[in-house]
């Protein structure tokens, strides 16, 4: 018996519908929406909120640069703890022959 029909099962994908594709639609134009609506963002009317988000901004922005600084000092710290002191010169033991 053979199939005319070859489809892998997982790789089939439901045909996209008319009423799917105005749902996801209506979905996407009213996200926006319940963005503004958030009272944690916006409807908040205490005066110390814009400096909150400020500061938490400034905050956020400055992590990845104390990560990189802290990671540089301690690697200083650790070069410093663990090197060896300059080697000493050694005179060589013979002379090479110049040619005259």
């Amino acid at each position: 018996m053979s199939s005319s029909i070859s489809c892998d099962a997982a790789t089939a994908r439901p045909p996209v519908t008319r009423r799917r594709a105005r749902l996801l639609a209506v979905a996407l134009w009213l996200a926006p929406g319940a963005a503004i609506a958030c009272p944690k963002c916006y409807g908040s009317s205490s005066p110390g909120v814009l400096e909150s988000y400020y500061l938490s901004t400034l905050m956020l922005t400055l992590l990845p640069f104390a990560v990189v600084g802290t990671i540089v000092v301690l690697g200083f710290r650790f070069k410093r703890r663990f090197s060896v002191g300059p080697a000493e010169p050694v005179e060589p033991a013979t002379r090479l022959p110049t040619r005259s």
